[in-house]
Protein backbone atom coordinates (compact mmCIF):
# COMPACT_ATOMS: atom_id res chain seq x y z
CA UNK A 1 0.00 0.00 0.00
CA UNK A 2 1.22 3.44 -0.77
CA UNK A 3 2.32 5.75 2.04
CA UNK A 4 -0.35 8.27 1.05
CA UNK A 5 -3.08 5.64 1.41
CA UNK A 6 -1.87 4.69 4.91
CA UNK A 7 -1.77 8.39 5.86
CA UNK A 8 -5.31 8.84 4.53
CA UNK A 9 -6.57 5.87 6.55
CA UNK A 10 -4.90 7.17 9.72
CA UNK A 11 -6.46 10.61 9.22
CA UNK A 12 -9.90 9.09 8.65
CA UNK A 13 -9.61 6.93 11.77
CA UNK A 14 -8.58 9.94 13.86
CA UNK A 15 -11.50 12.00 12.53
CA UNK A 16 -13.97 9.18 13.17
CA UNK A 17 -12.73 8.71 16.73
CA UNK A 18 -13.21 12.43 17.41
CA UNK A 19 -16.81 12.58 16.25
CA UNK A 20 -17.94 9.20 17.73
CA UNK A 21 -21.52 9.66 16.62
CA UNK A 22 -24.14 7.51 18.32
CA UNK A 23 -26.08 4.92 16.36
CA UNK A 24 -29.31 6.00 14.72
CA UNK A 25 -32.32 6.36 17.03
CA UNK A 26 -33.94 3.05 17.91
CA UNK A 27 -30.89 1.03 16.93
CA UNK A 28 -29.75 -1.69 19.28
CA UNK A 29 -26.01 -1.76 19.79
CA UNK A 30 -24.31 -5.11 19.19
CA UNK A 31 -23.38 -7.11 22.27
CA UNK A 32 -19.69 -7.54 23.16
CA UNK A 33 -19.83 -11.04 21.68
CA UNK A 34 -21.40 -9.79 18.45
CA UNK A 35 -18.86 -6.96 18.19
CA UNK A 36 -15.98 -9.40 18.75
CA UNK A 37 -17.35 -11.66 16.00
CA UNK A 38 -17.75 -8.67 13.68
CA UNK A 39 -14.14 -7.59 14.28
CA UNK A 40 -12.92 -11.15 13.71
CA UNK A 41 -14.87 -11.49 10.46
CA UNK A 42 -13.71 -8.08 9.18
CA UNK A 43 -10.10 -8.96 10.02
CA UNK A 44 -10.47 -12.27 8.17
CA UNK A 45 -11.95 -10.54 5.11
CA UNK A 46 -9.06 -8.05 5.05
CA UNK A 47 -6.41 -10.73 5.62
CA UNK A 48 -7.71 -12.90 2.78
CA UNK A 49 -6.74 -10.08 0.43
CA UNK A 50 -9.35 -10.88 -2.21
CA UNK A 51 -11.83 -8.06 -1.51
CA UNK A 52 -11.50 -4.31 -1.84
CA UNK A 53 -12.29 -1.97 1.06
CA UNK A 54 -15.59 -1.09 -0.63
CA UNK A 55 -16.51 -4.76 -1.10
CA UNK A 56 -15.83 -5.46 2.57
CA UNK A 57 -17.91 -2.44 3.62
CA UNK A 58 -20.76 -3.58 1.37
CA UNK A 59 -20.66 -7.04 2.92
CA UNK A 60 -21.05 -5.70 6.45
CA UNK A 61 -23.10 -2.54 5.80
CA UNK A 62 -25.34 -3.27 2.82
CA UNK A 63 -26.11 -6.90 3.64
CA UNK A 64 -25.23 -7.53 7.29
CA UNK A 65 -26.20 -10.66 9.16
CA UNK A 66 -28.14 -8.96 11.96
CA UNK A 67 -28.68 -12.27 13.75
CA UNK A 68 -24.90 -12.69 14.01
CA UNK A 69 -23.77 -9.07 14.46
CA UNK A 70 -26.80 -7.21 15.78
CA UNK A 71 -27.85 -3.89 14.27
CA UNK A 72 -24.74 -2.19 12.92
CA UNK A 73 -23.84 1.46 12.69
CA UNK A 74 -22.34 2.22 9.27
CA UNK A 75 -19.74 4.64 10.67
CA UNK A 76 -18.62 2.07 13.23
CA UNK A 77 -18.28 -0.63 10.57
CA UNK A 78 -16.27 1.76 8.40
CA UNK A 79 -13.98 2.55 11.35
CA UNK A 80 -13.48 -1.17 12.06
CA UNK A 81 -12.71 -1.94 8.41
CA UNK A 82 -10.20 0.92 8.15
CA UNK A 83 -8.54 -0.13 11.40
CA UNK A 84 -8.26 -3.74 10.15
CA UNK A 85 -6.77 -2.58 6.84
CA UNK A 86 -4.25 -0.37 8.61
CA UNK A 87 -3.26 -3.18 11.00
CA UNK A 88 -2.88 -5.59 8.09
CA UNK A 89 -0.67 -3.18 6.16
CA UNK A 90 1.53 -2.74 9.23
CA UNK A 91 1.95 -6.52 9.38
CA UNK A 92 2.66 -6.70 5.64
CA UNK A 93 5.43 -4.12 5.99
CA UNK A 94 7.31 -6.59 8.21
CA UNK A 95 7.07 -9.55 5.81
CA UNK A 96 10.50 -10.41 4.49
CA UNK A 97 9.88 -13.64 2.57
CA UNK A 98 7.34 -14.66 -0.06
CA UNK A 99 4.01 -15.66 1.45
CA UNK A 100 2.06 -18.83 0.75
CA UNK A 101 -0.16 -16.78 -1.57
CA UNK A 102 2.93 -15.52 -3.44
CA UNK A 103 4.09 -19.10 -3.92
CA UNK A 104 0.63 -20.16 -5.09
CA UNK A 105 0.60 -17.32 -7.63
CA UNK A 106 3.90 -18.55 -9.07
CA UNK A 107 2.66 -22.15 -9.22
CA UNK A 108 -0.65 -21.14 -10.79
CA UNK A 109 1.11 -19.03 -13.45
CA UNK A 110 3.20 -22.06 -14.38
CA UNK A 111 0.06 -24.20 -14.62
CA UNK A 112 -1.68 -21.55 -16.73
CA UNK A 113 1.26 -21.51 -19.15
CA UNK A 114 0.70 -25.27 -19.54
CA UNK A 115 -2.98 -24.75 -20.32
CA UNK A 116 -4.36 -25.59 -16.88
CA UNK A 117 -6.73 -22.98 -15.43
CA UNK A 118 -5.61 -22.37 -11.87
CA UNK A 119 -6.58 -19.35 -9.79
CA UNK A 120 -6.90 -18.31 -6.18
CA UNK A 121 -10.41 -17.38 -5.07
CA UNK A 122 -11.81 -18.39 -8.46
CA UNK A 123 -15.56 -18.49 -8.95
Amino acid sequence: MMVAEVARLKAELAAQKKKKQPSSLGATMPTKKQLAELKQDITAAVSEGFSSRDDILDRFVEDPDEETYGELDEDEVERLVDAAILAHHRKQAKWTAPTDCDRLDVAFKALNRQGVVARQNFT
